[in-house]
């Protein structure tokens, strides 16, 4: 999340994509490749863990330091033990 909140101007949010006002708007919208190495590259990977983060905490990546402090105290609130409890935690998002 702070590779995402120092280059945020590198990906594209879904309300830029369409001009629909819905709820996925704030989520960033997922490159489509068929290509292995970069889908589990860093960038892509980003892009799949800021999906599955709460609204109210997504909604304000344009603040860095209030949107780092809001996804730490969410993590530590939730603890997870890696990265694939945290995305099957989320599956139904």
């Amino acid at each position: 999340m702070r590779f995402l909140s120092r280059n945020i101007e590198l990906y594209t949010f879904n309300s830029t994509i369409n001009n629909y006002s819905t709820r996925y708007r704030i989520q960033l919208h997922k490159p489509s490749t068929a290509l292995t190495i970069y889908q589990k590259g860093q960038y892509y990977e980003v892009v799949r863990i800021y999906n599955k983060l709460p609204y109210n905490i997504a909604e304000r990546n344009s603040q860095n330091k209030v949107f780092l402090t809001n996804v730490r105290k969410y993590l530590l609130t939730k603890a997870f033990y890696s990265v694939e409890e945290y995305m099957n935690d989320h599956s139904d998002r």
